[in-house]
C-alpha cells in the first residue's frame, strides 16, 4: 500500500463511523497505522473493512483490522474462548475416562495447554482458574507467532 492509498484507506475507516479526521492529522494518522497496514495490498483491505468493522461500535484500531487482514488471507482459525477451551478440555477428559477413544479435533493453543498440564485430569472450580490462565498465556504467544510484525534491522 502506497503513503497515499494509506492515507485514503484511513479516510474511509473514519468515515465509515462518522467520525471527523483533522487533515493536519493525518499524517501523523498514517505514521501510526503504517506498521500495521503498509504491507498490505490497498483494494483487499477496502474489500475486507466492513467485515472487519461489522458490529463494532467504534472504529477499529490498526492491529485489529491487521488481524482481519491475515485471518482472511491465511484462512486463520482463532483459538476458542478460555471457557470454550475448558469445556472441550472437559470433554476431551470424558472420552479419554470412558475409554470412547474418539479424540476430538482440537485447536492447536488448546493442544499445547494440555500439554503444559501433564497427564492431571483437572475439574474443580480452582483447576478451572487454573487452567483458564495458562490457557491464555498460550494464546497469547500463539497470536504473537501468528502477527508479530518482522522488525527490520
Amino acid at each position: 500500500m502506497t503513503e497515499e492509498e494509506l492515507c485514503q484507506f484511513i479516510k474511509t475507516v473514519y468515515y465509515a463511523y462518522d467520525r471527523v479526521l483533522v487533515p493536519k492529522e493525518l499524517k501523523e494518522y498514517a505514521a501510526a497505522w503504517a506498521p500495521y497496514v503498509k504491507e498490505f495490498d490497498y483494494t483487499m483491505c477496502q474489500q475486507l473493512l466492513p467485515n472487519i468493522c461489522m458490529g463494532k461500535e467504534f472504529p477499529p484500531r490498526p492491529w485489529e483490522i491487521r488481524i482481519g487482514i491475515m485471518d482472511y488471507a491465511n484462512k486463520i482459525t482463532h483459538p476458542p474462548t478460555p471457557p470454550e477451551a475448558w469445556a472441550h478440555y472437559q470433554q476431551i477428559l470424558q472420552a479419554v475416562n470412558n475409554g470412547t477413544g474418539a479424540m476430538p479435533e482440537t485447536h492447536p493453543v488448546l493442544h499445547e495447554a494440555m500439554a503444559a498440564l501433564g497427564p492431571s485430569a483437572l475439574n474443580s472450580q480452582y483447576d478451572t482458574k487454573r487452567f483458564e490462565e495458562l490457557y491464555k498465556d498460550k494464546v497469547n504467544q500463539w497470536m504473537k507467532k501468528t502477527y508479530w510484525m518482522a522488525v527490520k534491522q
